[in-house]
């Protein structure tokens, strides 16, 4: 029995420090965009000469961006959804005061305001549960997320006529932010707002999926 717990344990120790390892290699800082190129297999040569010339540990952020996040442990991390990052603290924090809401216009011509969860507006409890919110308002302004867009606000009309039995024909769906400055500068309460998305609302789909 011993003998077998002997062979059983080594692979597990292994197991483990090749996956701390590599956990550890993935939450490293990502190379500063300057000097993106020098992190690609085949770099143009104009493009590299450009580049500034990287410094102490841009040297291991570039090699870490190169071989690990662009190798097989890519499809591992993010497959078993073992991935971690921590940028949301270092270097650079987000300084952005951000949400998210939209509006829906009926064929009459009224208009509604869809309000959207917000961690500010609520309490310590229901924030605890309710942090996916957050991330998926902080993940789908970019213009990188557009596919989720006309599903977010087919989302929001669906929910609208199962509130008001009224299918909108419209969504429009908006941002809100301002910047936040160091604490010795003053601070502007003024958000910017931005609507980023117009969607023809599909009537008969709405129709159809009110009971899913």
């Amino acid at each position: 029995m011993a003998d077998i717990t002997r062979k059983v344990k080594w692979p597990v120790k292994i197991f483990f420090f090749a996956h701390a390892t590599v956990i550890f290699l993935w939450s490293l800082p990502a190379t500063p965009p300057a000097l993106k190129v020098r992190t690609l297999p085949n770099p143009d040569s104009i493009a590299l000469s450009k580049a500034p010339t990287p410094q102490g540990l841009q040297y291991v952020y570039i090699a870490n961006d190169r071989w690990i996040r662009n190798s097989p442990v890519h499809f591992y991390l993010t497959s078993t959804g073992v991935w971690q990052y921590w940028d949301m603290f270092a270097p650079n924090p987000s300084n952005l005061d951000y949400y998210i809401d939209a509006e829906v216009q009926f064929r009459d011509g009224r208009k509604l305001s869809h309000s959207y969860p917000r961690m500010s507006t609520m309490s310590l409890w229901d924030k605890y549960f309710s942090e996916r919110y957050r991330k998926f308002s902080e993940r789908i302004i970019p213009e990188t997320s557009t596919y989720l867009w006309p599903v977010f606000a087919h989302r929001i009309a669906l929910e609208t006529y199962r509130k008001t039995r009224e299918v909108p024909i419209r969504v429009f769906l908006h941002s809100y932010s301002r910047r936040v400055e160091w604490m010795d500068e003053p601070q502007s309460n003024e958000m910017k707002d931005v609507m980023f998305y117009e969607h023809i609302v599909d009537q008969a789909k709405v129709r159809e999926e009110e009971y899913k």
